[in-house]
Order: structure tokens, then C-alpha cells, then sequence
């Protein structure tokens, strides 16, 4: 791998021994060249679909987008990198050079060596400094891994459902929600009950949680939120873009 990217970069920008094992070089090479032997890293966050597009938008306009795509090359030197840093870009930029052949487009490909999972989630974390790094994305744990993929299923369900709240931002605005807060926000929930409380379980009292704000809030119908909740029959973020813990918890006992 480290022969074929230093044949066809255009330059190597920054090399560096990180342990006596491994070491990044940066690669300054066009997208194209590497496309195909990128696949998203398995504890990474799958790619946004709404960001994604947002991205390509940017790139047929001909504005910024942030050149910058982070990958590890396991231990074994094989023939595929991961990305673990830059999935979105990396997947709108792919996209657009499908519809566009001749279309040219450099980046910096970080590229780790000899990176174990461990020591990728270090760098991971490295990266995100200035933001909260979900625990749901860098867990790898094999349980911890079950919950993972069951959230991210009943999310996917989820957001296709209800495709006409989902926002792009993380600053939404409500009832709108995010994808990945979203899938943090049932993460954390199930952590702040002791994980006694199981994720079906959990799933159905959001449906339940759902329908008692629709009823509760129905005095309020002639504002512009509960407007929107309902056009999309969604209620769960009538309050804000996060679902309140204490809601949760006062549903359970009542269940009780």
C-alpha cells in the first residue's frame, strides 16, 4: 500500500514515527487514485446522507470543502484503507466523481500504518478535541457492539420514516432532530438506566413517549412546532432536538 500511494501522489507532505511501530504519512494525491480502496472504518459513524449531499453541493458550486481524509492500514499491509476521519467528504467527493469523470479533486490522505483499532480510537479522539466524541462510535467492546448495530437499525427505520425532521445540523432547530445526537441520545439513555432496561424496551417507550406529547400538547396545535410535528405524525422533539431522560424514567414508573 505505502508503494502504491507514494507512486501516485504528487507529494509527500508530512511523515512521522508515532510509536516505534507506527507512523502517518500525508499524502498529497488526487481522490480518484484511491477511491475505490477506501471503505469507512467499522467503529466509525456511518456517512450522513443529507450531510453528504450538502457536501456535493458544495463541491459542484465550487466552494471550500475541507480537503483532509484520515485512513488506517492494518498491520497486515493489505490492499484496503479504512477512513476513520472525513467519511462524509470522502463519500460525497466519490459520489460526485461517479457523475463526473473528468472532474479533479485533491486531497491530504492522513494515512496511519501498522494501526490497530486501539490506536486508531486514540487518534480518533486526538482529532475531535474541541467536540464530545460519541461513546457510541468508539466503543469496541463485542456487547457493546450488539447495542451499537441495534440502535443504529432502529435509527435507520427511523429516519426513513420520518425523513422530513431529519436535519444535517447538529444545531437543529425544533421539532427537527440529527441522525448521529439521536443515536447518542438512546445510547446514553440505555448508560443512565444501568442497562437493566433493554433497547426493545426502550424503543417502545419512545412510541409511547410519541403519542402522550401528541395528546398532552394538542391545547398548543396552533403553533408552528406542533404544526410540523404533526404533518410528519412526530412528536418525540416537540421540546427540543434531545429526548428528556426524566420523560423516559417517569413513563417507566408509571409503566411499573
Amino acid at each position: 500500500m505505502e508503494d502504491y500511494l507514494k507512486e501516485n501522489c504528487y507529494q509527500i507532505i508530512y511523515k512521522k514515527n508515532l510509536t516505534q511501530e507506527n507512523y502517518v504519512i500525508s499524502y498529497l494525491i488526487e481522490f480518484s487514485c484511491v477511491s475505490k480502496i477506501i471503505k469507512n472504518w467499522k467503529y466509525n459513524r456511518p456517512h450522513c446522507p443529507l450531510r453528504v449531499m450538502e457536501i456535493e453541493k458544495l463541491i459542484q458550486e465550487n466552494e471550500w470543502v475541507p480537503p483532509d481524509i484520515h485512513v488506517m492500514c492494518g498491520q497486515e499491509m493489505n490492499t484496503i484503507l479504512y477512513c476513520f476521519d472525513g467519511n462524509n467528504r470522502r463519500k460525497a467527493i466519490k459520489n460526485y466523481l461517479m457523475k463526473n469523470h473528468n472532474f479533479s479533486f485533491l486531497v491530504f490522505l492522513h494515512t496511519f500504518y501498522n494501526a490497530t483499532d486501539s490506536f486508531i480510537i486514540k487518534q480518533f479522539t486526538n482529532i475531535n478535541k474541541s467536540i464530545s466524541v460519541s461513546e457510541l462510535y468508539i466503543c469496541h467492546d463485542e456487547n457493546e457492539q450488539i447495542i451499537k448495530n441495534k440502535i443504529k437499525e432502529y435509527v435507520d427505520t427511523f429516519t426513513k420514516k420520518y425523513s422530513g425532521l431529519m436535519s444535517a445540523s447538529k444545531i437543529c432547530q425544533k421539532p427537527n432532530f440529527q441522525r448521529d445526537i439521536f443515536e447518542q441520545n438512546i445510547f446514553d439513555t440505555y448508560v443512565a438506566l444501568d442497562k437493566k432496561v433493554n433497547l426493545d424496551e426502550i424503543f417502545q417507550l419512545l412510541e409511547k413517549l410519541n403519542q402522550e406529547i401528541k395528546i398532552k400538547e394538542f391545547s398548543k396545535s396552533n403553533t408552528a412546532t406542533y404544526d410540523k410535528c404533526k404533518k410528519n405524525d412526530m412528536y418525540l422533539f416537540y421540546y427540543g432536538r434531545t429526548i428528556s431522560l426524566p420523560l423516559i424514567k417517569k413513563m417507566l414508573l408509571q409503566i411499573k
